[in-house]
């Protein structure tokens, strides 16, 4: 076991650098292959690099060389080098520049990664279970909304309150807090994975404003509505930490 636990150590770490190399590729590259922007591989390309970097963090944890707080530890440093890649080609790479959507696919291809679908597929009716795919539902609501460009969300006339953005980004990451809290409920995870959880979500609140700055246009980054993330997550797990377990079944 633990000479196999060291080739997928050897794999994940072989991985991590093959994927910087290629993200660090710069744009005259890509300039030589239009055809792979123009069909969107590029994208595919971004799922999969990632969906592979999920699967070996998921082996290592499966194969027990991971304990709980490790792998939370290990995915958030997976979550900022989804970004770190991007915000290097924005600076850094002659010809390239970062792309939320290019961000979004790394996001989407490391949760498919780290998915345990025979686990999955094997406890479906369970409650954790349950509650688990109504928290990636409800991150991938999010993100479209924070990650649309301004021009592509509705215009609904009577919306036009102030601030009323900051409501909804306070009742965004309400949702993400009382979800969290509602699988440490049910048992589906346990405390220090609740406590990364929590901290992962700040992590991705943060991106998701550096994000807006640098990429969606007509979308700006606001220390504000991180605030506003923070305080909806913050008030979401207070509020339902006191309830009774009953309650937040029944809600949740």
């Amino acid at each position: 076991m633990k000479r196999q636990n060291n080739i997928t150590y050897f794999l994940l770490a072989a991985w991590v650098i093959l994927v910087t190399g290629i993200c660090m590729l710069p744009g005259s590259f890509m300039g030589q292959h239009p055809w792979i922007v123009e069909c969107y591989i590029d994208k595919a390309f971004h799922l999969f690099l990632f969906f592979v970097l999920g699967q070996l963090t998921n082996r290592l944890w499966t194969e027990k060389a991971f304990s709980h707080w490790v792998l939370s530890v290990v995915v958030i440093l997976e979550l900022l080098f989804s970004v770190a890649t991007e915000v290097a080609q924005h600076f850094f790479i002659p010809g390239r520049s970062g792309d939320y959507v290019d961000w979004y696919c790394n996001v989407c291809g490391l949760v498919l990664g780290l998915t345990n679908f025979k686990s999955l597929i094997k406890n479906i009716r369970n409650a954790a279970t349950i509650t688990k795919v109504k928290m990636v539902l409800w991150t991938m609501f999010v993100s479209y909304l924070c990650l649309s460009p301004a021009t592509k969300l509705p215009e609904i006339g009577w919306l036009n309150i102030p601030h009323l953005d900051k409501v909804m980004h306070f009742c965004m990451f309400f949702g993400c807090g009382f979800l969290t809290h509602s699988l440490y409920v049910k048992q589906g995870i346990v405390r220090r994975q609740y406590v990364a959880i929590l901290l992962a979500t700040l992590v991705y609140a943060a991106a998701i404003e550096v994000i807006q700055q640098l990429w969606i246009t007509g979308r700006s980054g606001d220390v504000v509505d991180l605030l506003c993330d923070a305080a909806g997550e913050f008030v979401a797990v207070a509020t339902f930490a006191v309830w009774p377990k009953w309650l937040v079944k029944l809600v949740g």
